[in-house]
């Protein structure tokens, strides 16, 4: 039995929230190099680099503890993968570094606008929560990502506008533990897993 608790499957009424594997080199690929998915987010790269990086994904999951996990977005009525989510910690081994994770999600066109970003989040935020000794999940993202915007916001994440040091303007997004345990999403989430 794997007691790695990162690498249980997270179900939700229409996914499956699995460890990446090698069948998900071709999607993971395709998302880090698509100019339209990393728009918002960062220039895309070469498929060699993105190669690359799915190999060094890999390697990640297979740590424990972690720096980066990442899990498979999986359609239950295709079995195919969807997207691609991550929580990223940092590189110290302190108690506040495994108390506060970043979220990364992207998700295939195909299936975008269809509530999918919202029922993800709320599986590996509620997972996070419960079981991987998270107690704020944090995240970032340019003003001009509306999408984003809207999904943050319904899920209950509080907005600081911040400027980085190259004088660009992003949002960033805070989660805790006890206001996430208070909102509908999550309470209806969890009696459908009672």
């Amino acid at each position: 039995m794997d007691n790695n608790p990162f690498r249980h499957t997270i179900e939700t009424p229409n996914l499956l929230l699995l460890p990446i594997q090698h069948d998900d080199e071709a999607v993971y690929c395709h998302l880090f190099t698509s100019d339209d998915i990393m728009k918002y987010i960062a220039p895309p790269i070469s498929t060699e680099k993105a190669t690359r990086s799915f190999q060094a994904a890999l390697k990640m999951n297979e740590a424990y503890p972690t720096v980066r996990f990442f899990w498979a977005m999986k359609d239950k009525k295709s079995q195919s993968t969807i997207g691609i989510m991550s929580l990223l910690w940092g590189n110290s081994n302190t108690k506040e570094r495994m108390e506060k994770v970043e979220v990364g999600m992207s998700i295939c066109q195909s299936h975008q606008q269809a509530g999918i970003g919202t029922e993800a989040m709320t599986g590996l935020m509620t997972r996070g929560f419960n079981c991987l000794s998270v107690n704020s999940i944090f995240g970032k993202s340019s003003p001009q990502n509306l999408t984003c915007t809207r999904l943050m916001t319904k899920l209950g994440f509080i907005k600081e506008e911040c400027i980085h040091d190259d004088g660009t303007l992003w949002f960033h997004w805070l989660l805790k533990k006890q206001q996430w345990y208070q909102h509908p999403l999550y309470l209806k989430y969890a009696n459908h897993h009672q």
